[in-house]
């Protein structure tokens, strides 16, 4: 049985109230009537709650209905309100309904009454139904909404935990994602240090400095000076509504005094429990509610996996580092276990090599070494000598494809004053100087023909003469020659003397190409490494000593070297000097074998030089203003060149470090622009980050 209607009446006339009453009950409506005669009576009634329809008399002493109506607009819309007079015209009837009248009655017209009244109630409880919809579509709409927002901001999250390279980018881009959803003044990110026992701020991101400075990253608190029992033992959120009246500890002590109010804490969970917290705050009380509670965990899900994904790479850095280390005096144990004096290297021809040398060094025998250009020949030379029993004496090197063909005699054997026109005073030759030692003939293939008759007499007997004089002269000289022509073709087309060639060819040394050793590349690399770093730029060594690393290594001798150990040399103390941060940047051609030598086809100028397109200038970026022309000339690049070349630029950088933008190892490092123009240039040249 549904409950009787609660009617409030207002009428001063108690004979009119009976016969409205009368009335309503003619027409069998159930209904408990609560009559009123003033303003006081009137609202109380009304604020009481217990009113569905109010019937009012028009005018009344010292209050009229028309301010009943008001008061009625304003604590209680809802509820209908018809006029019931005696004395209201036509005009007053239609301005009541413009104020907010349900409807009017005239006293002598009752008989309508109990329907106006049902009426007015059947049409109040439509309007009912209708605000409650369109208030529940508005909920829908609304929660549709922030469920979309909320999937953008965890997805951005994702993007970002896949993708960030420290903590830091992770932590920015996390924070900015949520804080359309989650308003916040302070946000941080704290990681349980590894014995549980504290809580370190591990990235704080915050625009007002006082309260950034209030904790900043690094801060570590115990876990005794926070008020987080809940977080890091039950996993649950713990939300402080208003840090002036709920403030227990010392850290939020702490943030009430840098200006923040409210806060909401959440774990941050791993795959072996609680690795820390996601904390956001407000500088207003009562921020945060439920909505804001679960956007935070969704989020700190995410983050987690993205922090002990992180957290491991960093460990692996931490290895690498303590290897890289290690590495450091393996590598110096290997250079010393490699180093034959000043020959480096451990592979088998070098072993030879050595074996060679100890064999030959302690006899008087000539040597002939031979190899190309490059090889290391003046080196075997200089070992001979020093594990000699000459090695006390002097080592005198000729340069025998330096000497003018005149001067041939006067280099080798001096002349007296007078000889010539020039020779103002007598002047000891080669041989004299090298008396009881050894003489270094390198390039002996490049002795004029005529002239080798001279020095096999002295090989021969060990006597000369000098230019202009007529006194034999005696010397005691070890021969080591060197040469990178394939002397017996030289003796078959006659250009040098056989019984010369045998005289040399005594004990010959073949020293190999660098392509044929290429396992000591390694050894070779290192050691330059260490002497360029010293020699060129010391100051290198104060905190960003230049390192090889494995991918240096696998490009070093993935290149064929026609300049042999020269060029390898060479291109070391380059990149010495063109390094940034230490960070080596090796210039060789983008194949093996190619020629062109450093740079590739075309020289400096070609596809693989520092002036042609595509290449590389000497700070390791792409030339992308101008470029030789085929007539040697500088000539501009339009537009559409330049932004391919930028571009493909772009592009190495990124596939260098291996995609990665931010960061001291990062592509923009790499390009020494700032992050956020090159992630403007990326975005312009259709590059995806």
């Amino acid at each position: 049985m549904s409950s009787p209607l609660r009617i409030l009446l207002l009428e001063d006339l108690a004979s009119d109230a009976e016969l409205i009453e009368v009335w309503l009950r003619r027409e069998a409506l159930e209904f408990r009537m609560t009559r009123v005669v003033d303003r006081a009576s009137f609202e109380d009634e009304l604020r009481s709650g217990g009113v569905d329809v109010i019937l009012a008399d028009y005018s009344l002493p010292g209050f009229s209905g028309v301010e009943a109506l008001e008061i009625a607009q304003q604590e209680h819309p809802e509820i209908p309100f018809l006029f019931v007079s005696g004395a209201l015209g036509e005009d007053r009837a239609v301005e009541t309904l413009k104020r907010g009248a349900t409807d009017y009655v005239l006293k002598d017209r009752l008989s309508r009454l109990a329907s106006a009244v049902t009426r007015a109630l059947g049409e109040a409880e439509e309007r009912r139904a209708r605000a409650q919809a369109e208030e529940e579509a508005r909920e829908s709409h609304d929660a549709l909404r922030r469920s979309e927002s909320t999937q953008r901001a965890l997805l951005e999250i994702t993007n970002a935990a896949v993708t960030a390279s420290d903590r830091e980018e992770l932590w920015q881009v996390s924070a900015e994602a949520l804080r359309a959803l989650v308003p916040f003044d302070r946000a941080s990110m704290a990681l349980l240090t590894e014995d549980r026992n504290a809580l370190r701020l591990s990235t704080v991101l915050a625009e007002d400095g006082e309260i950034q400075a209030a904790m900043p990253s690094g801060a570590t608190f115990p876990l005794d000076h926070v008020n987080l029992d809940a977080v890091f033992t039950g996993q649950a959120p713990v939300v402080c509504r208003d840090l002036e009246r709920e403030a227990v500890s010392e850290v939020e002590r702490q943030l009430l005094r840098a200006g923040i109010r409210s806060y909401i804490s959440v774990p941050m969970v791993g795959s072996r429990g609680v690795l820390g917290a996601v904390n956001v705050g407000s500088a207003t009380p009562g921020r945060y509610g439920a909505f804001h509670v679960s956007v935070l965990r969704s989020a700190a899900d995410q983050i987690g996996i993205a922090v002990e994904r992180l957290l491991a790479f960093e460990e692996v850095d931490r290895l690498r580092h303590r290897l890289e280390l290690e590495n450091v005096h393996l590598r110096k144990e290997l250079l010393d276990a490699g180093a034959f004096g000043e020959i480096i290297g451990a592979s088998p021809a070098i072993r030879e090599i050595q074996e060679q040398i100890e064999q030959v060094a302690p006899t008087h025998a000539a040597v002939l070494i031979m190899g190309e250009s490059g090889t290391g020949k003046e080196l075997v030379a200089r070992e001979v000598h020093a594990r000699s029993r000459r090695s006390g004496g002097p080592l005198i090197k000729v340069n025998c494809a330096a000497i003018p063909r005149e001067l041939y005699e006067s280099e080798f054997f001096g002349h007296a004053q007078g000889a010539f026109s020039g020779a103002i005073r007598d002047r000891e030759g080669k041989f004299a100087a090298a008396d009881g030692g050894t003489l270094f003939l390198d390039e002996v293939g490049e002795i004029p023909l005529e002239l080798q008759s001279k020095l096999l007499r002295v090989l021969q007997d060990g006597s000369y003469q000098r230019v202009g004089e007529e006194r034999t002269r005696k010397v005691d000289v070890r021969i080591v020659a060197a040469t990178n022509r394939d002397l017996p073709v030289e003796v078959r087309e006659g250009r040098f003397r056989e019984d010369l060639f045998y005289r040399i060819h005594v004990f010959p040394i073949q020293v190999p190409p660098l392509r044929a050793r290429k396992e000591d590349i390694p050894l070779l690399a290192s050691r330059f490494l260490e002497q360029a770093g010293k020699e060129l730029r010391p100051e290198a060594l104060k905190g960003e000593e230049p390192r090889l690393t494995q991918a240096h290594v696998e490009a070093l001798m993935a290149y064929d070297w026609p300049g042999n150990v020269r060029e390898l040399r060479n291109v070391v103390e380059r990149a010495v000097i063109t390094a940034r941060s230490g960070r080596l940047r090796f210039a060789l051609p983008g194949g093996t074998g190619e020629p062109g030598g450093l740079w590739g086809p075309g020289g400096p100028g070609g596809p693989g030089g520092p002036g042609g397109p595509g290449g590389t200038s000497d700070t390791g970026r792409s030339s992308e203003t101008v470029a030789p022309g085929s007539d040697g000339e500088r000539r501009v690049l339009p537009e559409a060149e330049m932004r391919r070349l930028m571009r493909e630029n772009i592009l190495a950088a990124l596939a260098s470090t291996g995609g990665k933008v931010y960061g001291p190892e990062g592509a923009a490092a790499l390009l020494e622009i700032p992050p956020t123009t090159l992630a403007s240039r990326m975005k312009s040249l259709g590059i995806e980050g």
